[in-house]
């Protein structure tokens, strides 16, 4: 009986100790549970912080790149601008050039047809007038004459160019006028008592003289010569033959004797408006503040009429006339499609 009890202790204690075990083992087992899934916790707290940490950065990122895009956006729509306002500005720059380039180009029809025309050259005596291309005399004739589709011829006198320089003559050419040997001296060979000697070779070294200034001070070569006061003779005329320069006079129907101070502004209008004809040419002074006012009129009447003013060039080129064949020996009063040459007598 004692041995079945001792037995059934046994059994009892060791029964007691699988149970205790086994709650140990369980404590154990959930406390493990609980530290893995606490690890695991922490672990994925962790990963979803440095998940937000990196969604925040990446949305910083994604914000940065999005401004720096805008700015590029910015940028690029204001380099556009630029661009375009570049290629309006070119634009409008190449449009104004070639626009100008066509005016100045520009050439009147009186030259493409010059025998729906009468031409008459106007020509000036004793330039330059002046020192410089201000408001004066000449530059009044040479804006006239320009505003009615014209221009006309300075004759040069040498020692007058000497002193009031070349600043006027620079003007009157860019402006289409051409330039005349008015002598260097000017000496008459008529009413000059020292004129009145010289020889032609006298005369000859004269002309040269004032050629050979303008072509140093301008590098033109002059085609025509007037003689002072319009006299000549036959040392003059073998001077010209000798020198290859025609001798222009004028015709004395146009005489305008702006040379007078007595001639009246009136006078010089009258002149000119009521004895001009087709190849006439006219002879007035550029020095006359009369005749600068009187041109406008004159212009103004004749433009109406038909006629167009022109250099000497013009006048004999325009008419088929070659340079080398006008005569050397001969004073040259105008020429006439019709007539011809009109000599002085």
């Amino acid at each position: 009986m004692k041995k079945r009890l001792f037995a059934l202790l046994m059994c009892l204690c060791f029964m007691l100790c699988i149970v205790a075990c086994g709650n140990e083992g369980t404590t154990s087992l959930n406390s493990d549970v609980e530290t893995t899934s606490s690890q695991q916790s922490s672990t994925n707290s962790s990963k979803d912080t440095t998940t937000s940490t990196n969604v925040s950065s990446t949305s910083s990122v994604n914000s940065t790149v999005s401004s720096k895009v805008s700015s590029t956006s910015s940028v690029n729509s204001t380099a556009s601008s630029k661009v375009s306002t570049v290629s309006s500005v070119n634009s409008t720059t190449t449009s104004s050039s070639v626009t100008s380039s066509e005016e100045e180009t520009k050439v009147p029809d009186w030259k493409l047809n010059p025998g729906n025309y009468k031409l008459i050259a106007l020509t000036f005596d004793d330039a330059p007038s002046h020192s410089n291309a201000n408001s004066n005399s000449t530059v009044t004739i040479v804006k006239t004459l320009n505003k009615y589709e014209g221009a006309g011829t300075l004759f040069v006198v040498g020692k007058t160019l000497n002193s009031k320089g070349t600043s006027l003559l620079r003007y009157a050419v860019k402006n289409g006028f051409e330039l005349g040997n008015h002598t260097y001296e000017h000496r008459s060979v008529k009413t000059d008592a020292v004129g009145k000697t010289w020889t032609a070779e006298q005369n000859r070294d004269d002309f040269k003289k004032c050629q050979d200034l303008v072509y140093q001070q301008l590098g033109i070569t002059m085609k025509w010569l007037r003689p002072s006061g319009v006299h000549t003779n036959a040392a003059v005329y073998q001077a010209c033959t000798e020198l290859g320069l025609p001798c222009i006079i004028r015709d004395t129907t146009v005489a305008t004797n702006d040379w007078n101070n007595a001639t009246t502004q009136q006078q010089i209008e009258d002149a000119v408006i009521n004895n001009a004809y087709d190849g006439a040419i006219v002879l007035m002074h550029s020095t006359n503040n009369k005749t600068a006012a009187a041109l406008e009129k004159i212009c103004c009447e004749l433009y109406s009429q038909g006629y167009r003013f022109c250099t000497l060039s013009e006048l004999f080129e325009l008419r088929g006339v070659e340079y080398e064949s006008i005569p050397r020996d001969k004073g040259i009063n105008g020429y006439n499609p019709e007539q011809g040459y009109i000599f002085k007598d």
